[in-house]
């Protein structure tokens, strides 16, 4: 979770390339991942982090998915689908009944 928090507030991050970071973390655009959990791996990192050129507005959108906004809209669009075919099924059944 610490990631997102960090590119949302526009900061790039330094990740193991494993877990949940694989879905947040886009290399290079929103951060760095290191590939094994050792000293080597996470200075080739940071010194490859330091070289290149970070926008914060670009590491804020890689994370947008994840806002409260987009996970409502998520919900809604499967609750309402959901309705949707309810309905369907209901128009169905009463037109079975009256037929």
């Amino acid at each position: 979770m610490i990631p997102v928090e960090a590119q949302a507030c526009g900061c790039p991050v330094i990740a193991y390339r494993g877990g949940g970071s694989l879905e947040t973390v886009q290399d290079g655009l929103s951060g760095i991942f290191f590939a094994e959990q050792n000293a080597d791996h996470l200075i080739c990192a940071i010194q490859k982090f330091e070289t290149l050129p970070w926008s914060d507005h670009r590491v804020r959108h890689q994370v947008e998915m994840f806002s409260r906004e987009a996970f409502k809209t998520r919900i809604r669009k499967i609750v309402d689908e959901r309705q949707d075919r309810q309905d369907q099924t209901k128009h169905t059944a009463v037109a079975l009944q009256t037929a």
